[in-house]
C-alpha cells in the first residue's frame, strides 16, 4: 500500500496505529498489451461513414432527361427537363447553359445528311427560353 513501509504519516486524531510487518511487494506495470480483432473492421466502418457524410453534405445529384418526339404538326421537338437534390440555383444556370449548348449545336449541325434527307425537319427547343 504504502512504498515507505513504516515512514507513513500517521494522523494523530485517529486511535489506530498502523505497523507493517511481513508485506512483500509484487513486481506489477500499468502497461497492458490488448488484441482487438475486429478493429480493423470499426476503423474501415468509420472510413466509410466519413465517406458517406461526405457525398452526403458536399456532393450534389443532378439529373437530366432529354426526349426528342414529334409534335401535333409533325415536327421534332426536343424536350428537356432536370432536377437537382441540393442548390438548385447552381443547377438552373448549368441547365440553361447545357439547353443554350444543345441549341446552338442544332442550329450548326444537320442531324441526317444531305443525300438521305428529302425534307429538312424543324427542330425545336420546347419549354426553353
Amino acid at each position: 500500500m504504502f512504498p515507505a513501509y513504516n515512514a507513513a504519516a500517521q494522523g494523530e486524531a485517529t486511535s489506530y496505529k498502523f505497523e507493517y510487518r511481513d508485506m512483500q511487494m509484487a513486481n506489477y506495470t500499468g502497461l497492458e498489451v490488448s488484441h482487438e480483432p475486429g478493429q480493423w473492421l470499426v476503423w474501415g466502418g468509420v472510413l466509410l461513414m466519413g465517406a458517406g457524410l461526405f457525398v452526403a453534405f458536399y456532393l450534389v445529384h443532378m439529373r437530366v432527361w432529354i426526349a426528342a418526339v414529334t409534335d401535333a404538326r409533325g415536327n421534332l421537338v426536343l424536350w428537356i427537363g432536370g432536377q437537382a437534390n441540393k442548390n438548385r440555383d447552381r443547377f438552373e444556370q448549368e441547365f440553361n447553359e447545357l439547353v443554350d449548348n444543345i441549341r446552338t449545336e442544332l442550329e450548326g449541325a444537320s442531324a441526317v445528311p444531305l443525300f438521305v434527307q428529302k425534307e429538312k425537319p424543324e427542330l425545336t427547343l420546347a419549354g426553353a427560353k
